[in-house]
């Protein structure tokens, strides 16, 4: 149990996916993100000077957690990004996770967008940043992100802690959503003892 009490929750470490066109965007949620201590990869922000520009990118999205792909009309008819969106699927196919993280900054994704796996898209919640230009609204939904991005580390975390006790994987929700429950326990304990 020493692990629940000693570290905090670490956030999932998302790859950011997005064209170019979409910068202004995409370079605010990194900075918002980041200030928040969530590990974030963002092209070309922190590309290895050096290396090959796929091989990088490749790469990035094979170690990050998730891949947070801005679902706009801009990068939905990037091939970088349908190529990363691609990537990202065949992982979940092969690892049997949830990889794919879509935010969209308007309605192409669901009204115009064609693709071959879209399906498999559009079939995942998507947060809606639509009106991100909007102070309250962005910073709202923000907190929305970040809070999905805990959640998913605390049942992270709640599975590998009773894989450490059990000595096995368990994937029941059940199990899982009552070890989240006794994480949040001993972190408000912890809490109340370091005050």
């Amino acid at each position: 149990m020493k692990s629940l009490v000693d570290g905090g929750i670490d956030f999932y470490s998302c790859f950011i996916s997005y064209s170019a066109k979409d910068e202004a965007f995409s370079s605010q949620l990194y900075g918002d993100l980041k200030a928040r201590e969530v590990r974030c990869w963002l092209f070309p922000e922190d590309a290895e000077w050096g290396k090959p520009v796929w091989k990088e990118i490749d790469d990035s999205i094979k170690k990050y957690d998730k891949l947070v792909v801005i679902c706009s009309e801009n990068s939905l008819q990037s091939v970088p990004v349908n190529r990363e969106i691609e990537r990202a699927l065949q992982r979940e196919d092969r690892e049997k996770k949830n990889i794919l993280f879509p935010l969209r900054i308007d309605d192409y994704l669901f009204e115009k967008w064609e693709h071959p796996r879209k399906a498999d898209v559009v079939s995942k919640v998507a947060g809606d940043f639509r009106a991100w230009g909007e102070k309250d609204d962005y910073g709202k939904t923000l907190e929305r992100l970040v809070r999905a991005l805990v959640r998913i580390a605390r049942e992270r975390l709640a599975q590998s802690e009773i894989c450490n006790v059990v000595g096995r994987a368990v994937d029941e929700p059940r199990v899982v959503g009552i070890a989240v429950a006794a994480i949040d326990i001993l972190e408000r304990i912890t809490v109340r003892h370091r005050s």
